[in-house]
C-alpha cells in the first residue's frame, strides 16, 4: 500500500464490509460525520428494519423509505401489523364502553394472581390504584355512558376519559378504512415493498400491542389522570386481534384481504422473501380466510423462493373462553388449510415451523391432518429442520412424510401430536424411517393409548422412544420388541 494511501481511499465495498461487523448503531451514527464516504456506506446500516400497519401516515412513512435512494437499500426486513381498528367498536359508543368494562374487570381480576399486572408499582400505588379501578368497575361507571337518561355535562373524570378514548378511537378506524377504501393500501403496501432490493424477511403479525398506541398524559391534562391510571387504559386505544375480544369475538369482521389478496398481490409484484413468519389470531367464523384459486397462486409465487417459512395460530378459544363452544367444523379448518398448503408450497425450504397454538383449544378431536394442512404431494429436497407442534396426523400421513423427507430432516420435533390412526408403538416405528435424523423431541403426545392428553404423559419413556426412532436401540419401547425378530 502507498504510503499516502487512507482508510478514505479503500473501495465502498470494502468499507460496507467493514462496517457489517459494527454491532452498535451509536458507533455508526458517529462514523457518518468522518467524511462523505462514510456517510454514504455507514448510513445503509442504520435502518434495516422497518414496521407497517394501515393507517395514512404509517404507509405514507413506508413509501417515504423505500422512496429514499440510500436506506431503499439497506432494509431487509418488513414487518406487517395486520390487526385492525373495529367499525361496528368506532360506530358503536355502547359497545366499545362495554368491551372497555369487561376488559378492565379483567384487569383487576388479574392483579391480585398475576404480579406482572402491577407494572413495578410500589405497594401503596398499587392498593391504591387497584382501589380505584375496582370502584369504577363495580359501579359501572363506563357502561353507564350508553343509558339514555345519561348526561355528558355531569360525566366522572373516568367516563370523561372514556369517551375522550372512544373518540381517538373512532378517528383512528376512520383513517384506517379511508386507506383500505378500494383496497388502495395492498396496491400502495405492494408498490413500496418493490422499491426494496434487498428484501429477505417478511413478517405478519396480529398482535394489537405493537402498534404501541397508549394515551398520551398531554391529552388528559385537564382530568388530572398520570401515567399510573392511564397506562392501565392502553388498550383502549388498540386495534382489535382477528379473534376480537370477549365482547366482540362474534361480531368482528377482520380485514381478511391482509391474508389472501396482499400475500397474491405481493408475489404477483415480484416480491420473493428468503423468510416469512405469518402470526395469526382464529376469528370465530374461519371460512373467510379461505383463498381463491388466483390468491393461491400469487401466495405461491410469493413463497417461491423462500428457505424458512413459519405459521402460527391462536386464539383459537372464541371469546377467549373455555365455556364457549370452541369446536372448528371441518370445512373451516380446510378455509384455513387453503392458505397453509400453498403457504409451504416452496421447493427451497430448509425450515418448516407450524404451530397451532393449543389446538384443539377444549380437547375436541382434530378434524383435519397433515395431510390436509401441507402439501405432502413432492418432497422439499433442502428440509432440515421440522417443527410440529400441535399438529394431527394419521399413520398414513407419517408414511408419507418419511418417504418424502426421510434422507433430509435433522431436526424433528412434533410436540403434542395428535395420532389420529394407528397406534404409537407402529408410529415410532415409522418415524424411525428418518435416516438423517439428529436432534428429536416429541412431548405430550395425545390420541390411541394417550387419549386427549390431559395428565396421561408422567410414565411415557421418552428417552427410550428417542432413542429407538434415533436407532440407538433395536428395543420398541412401546411394544414392538427387538426389531431383529420381526
Amino acid at each position: 500500500m502507498a504510503l499516502n494511501t487512507s482508510i478514505e481511499s479503500l473501495p465502498a465495498e470494502l468499507l460496507y464490509r467493514v462496517f457489517s461487523f459494527v454491532d452498535e448503531k451509536k458507533s455508526i451514527q458517529q462514523s457518518r460525520l468522518v467524511s462523505h464516504q462514510f456517510k454514504d456506506v455507514a448510513s445503509s446500516f442504520l435502518i434495516t428494519k422497518t414496521h407497517v400497519y394501515v393507517s395514512s401516515e404509517c404507509i405514507s412513512k413506508l413509501e417515504e423509505l423505500c422512496d429514499h435512494p440510500v436506506y431503499s437499500k439497506s432494509i431487509t426486513r418488513v414487518n406487517i401489523n395486520i390487526s385492525c381498528y373495529d367499525v361496528d367498536m368506532a360506530s358503536n359508543r355502547a359497545l366499545y364502553m362495554e368491551d372497555c368494562h369487561t376488559r378492565l374487570f379483567q384487569l383487576v381480576d388479574m392483579f391480585d394472581r398475576i404480579r406482572a399486572y402491577r407494572y413495578n408499582m410500589d405497594e401503596e400505588t398499587w392498593e391504591e390504584t387497584k382501589e380505584r379501578l375496582q370502584e369504577l368497575v363495580t359501579n359501572e361507571e363506563l357502561t353507564k355512558i350508553s343509558e339514555e337518561d345519561f348526561e355528558e355535562s355531569s360525566a366522572t373524570p373516568f367516563q370523561k376519559l372514556a369517551m375522550r378514548l372512544h373518540a381517538m378511537y373512532k378517528q383512528r378506524c376512520n383513517d384506517q378504512e379511508s386507506v383500505r377504501q378500494g383496497n388502495k393500501h395492498i396496491g400502495r403496501i405492494c408498490a413500496a415493498l418493490c422499491k426494496l432490493p434487498k428484501l429477505e424477511e417478511l413478517s405478519f403479525y396480529d398482535a394489537p400491542g405493537f402498534v404501541r398506541e397508549k394515551p398520551k398524559d398531554s391529552d388528559f391534562k385537564d382530568l388530572t389522570f398520570d401515567r399510573t391510571i392511564l397506562k392501565h387504559f392502553n388498550f383502549a386505544l388498540w386495534p382489535s386481534k382477528w379473534c376480537g375480544t370477549f365482547t366482540t369475538a362474534y361480531s368482528i369482521v377482520p380485514p381478511v384481504e391482509m391474508l389472501g389478496e396482499l400475500c397474491s398481490q405481493l408475489g404477483q409484484h415480484g416480491i420473493r422473501p428468503r423468510s416469512i413468519t405469518m402470526n395469526l389470531n382464529a376469528p370465530a367464523n374461519l371460512r373467510p380466510i379461505g383463498l381463491s384459486s388466483n390468491q393461491q397462486s400469487g401466495l405461491r409465487s410469493l413463497v417461491s423462493k423462500a428457505t424458512r417459512l413459519r405459521l402460527v395460530v391462536d386464539g383459537w378459544a372464541r371469546k377467549n373462553s373455555l365455556a364457549e363452544n370452541n369446536d372448528r367444523p371441518r370445512d373451516e379448518m380446510l378455509a384455513l388449510c387453503s392458505f397453509s398448503q400453498h403457504f409451504f408450497s416452496s421447493p427451497d425450504l430448509e425450515s418448516l415451523y407450524i404451530h397451532f397454538v393449543e389446538y384443539p383449544r377444549f380437547y375436541e378431536r382434530p378434524n383435519v391432518s397433515l395431510s390436509d394442512i401441507l402439501p405432502m404431494q413432492k418432497p422439499w429436497p433442502q428440509l432440515s429442520d421440522l417443527e410440529l407442534r400441535y399438529q394431527a396426523a394419521k399413520i398414513d400421513d407419517l408414511r408419507a412424510l418419511v418417504e418424502l423427507q426421510g434422507d433430509t430432516v435433522k431436526n424433528f420435533n412434533w410436540e403434542c401430536g395428535w395420532l389420529l390412526s394407528g397406534g404409537w408403538n407402529e408410529a415410532i416405528e415409522v418415524l424411525r424411517g428418518f435416516g438423517s435424523m439428529e436432534k428429536l423431541s416429541m412431548k405430550f403426545p395425545r390420541g390411541e393409548r394417550y387419549g386427549e392428553g390431559r395428565g396421561m404423559h408422567g410414565e411415557i419413556p421418552y428417552d427410550q422412544i428417542y432413542s429407538y426412532i434415533l436407532k440407538e436401540t433395536d428395543v420398541n419401547p412401546l411394544g414392538y420388541g427387538n426389531i431383529a425378530d420381526q
